[in-house]
């Protein structure tokens, strides 16, 4: 309903909607196959900061960058952000539960 306010062409629309919800995907994928200190909160919130900066790149552009950069980019904070998060879970959230 709202794709006629996204302004460009067919492609740049086409590669900034379709970017958006691929990394943070792949964040949670990456984080509970290949990092084993990876919790659920730690995840999540990597997942949701991987989309968030994809929506600041395609629709805001942050910093000036292009279109296509909107995967790499969001994959790496999201997996670093997603990392960080995890660890500061086990760190102060589940230390506590005991």
């Amino acid at each position: 309903m709202l794709v006629g306010f996204i302004e460009g062409n067919l492609l740049d629309i086409v590669i900034k909607l379709v970017n958006l919800f691929v990394a943070p995907l792949f964040v949670l994928f990456f984080m509970a196959l290949f990092v084993p200190q990876a919790t659920d909160r730690g995840t999540l919130l990597g997942g949701l900061f991987s989309l968030f900066i994809a929506i600041l790149i395609a629709f805001f552009y942050l910093f000036q960058l292009s279109i296509l950069t909107i995967m790499p980019i969001a994959l790496v904070v999201g997996a670093v952000s997603a990392w960080i998060f995890s660890l500061l879970n086990r760190q102060y959230f589940l230390n506590h539960e005991k």
